[in-house]
């Protein structure tokens, strides 16, 4: 079996400030040859800032899911812009 995911955010721009969530929509892809469970998760610094609504996908070769992850930025983080 071929392993390959694409993630896509729904937009490049985001703007947020501390204690208010930004909803980031996603598309999760299965690029793959078989069937395959997705876990979606976010490493490092800012991984208490983001919550999944889903946190494991499974899809069929060629399928794709629409999720949506949570970003609420802390209090006391510095209002700014993100492009991603």
């Amino acid at each position: 079996q071929l392993y390959s995911v694409d993630l896509e955010a729904g937009s490049l721009y985001y703007s947020g400030a501390p204690q208010v969530g930004v909803v980031v929509a996603l598309t999760v892809t299965n690029d793959g040859s078989g069937r395959d469970n997705f876990t979606l998760s976010m490493p490092g610094p800012y991984a208490s800032w983001v919550v999944f609504n889903v946190t494991t996908v499974a899809l069929d070769p060629g399928a794709s899911a629409d999720v949506g992850a949570t970003v609420t930025p802390p209090a006391g983080s510095a209002a700014s812009s993100r492009t991603s």
